[in-house]
């Protein structure tokens, strides 16, 4: 049984909610020193190094994070199927449904909406 671990889409307002991202600042940084007449070569050059080992960085924490979300997504499944395994099906423990749906976007924060 394969099953679609796809997130939800954020909303539009939580979209607009999000921080710029600190990778959008140094592109900021470094259009202007590219534009700026003092700029040198090596300050340019050091500012796209520190924005690509960022990105790098971030690339990694990313990997890292979808693998352990794939790994939570995993045990909900195995839970799932093993509660149906049975001629007469077990209840689906009531955590499955809760983190599935946490892990996915589609729950609710406490405190509201």
């Amino acid at each position: 049984m394969t099953t679609n671990h796809t997130p939800a889409p954020l909303s539009p307002q939580r979209e607009a909610e999000k921080p710029r991202s600190l990778t959008v600042d140094r592109v900021g940084q470094i259009l202007t020193l590219v534009q700026s007449e003092d700029s040198s070569v090596g300050a340019l050059k050091q500012a796209v190094i520190d924005l690509l080992d960022e990105m790098d960085r971030r690339l990694v924490e990313r990997q890292d994070l979808k693998s352990r979300l794939s790994d939570v997504l995993d045990i909900c499944d195995r839970e799932q199927r093993n509660a149906m395994r049975w001629e007469n099906p077990l209840p689906m423990p009531e955590w499955v449904a809760v983190v599935q749906r946490a892990a996915l976007g589609d729950g609710k924060r406490k405190g509201g909406a």
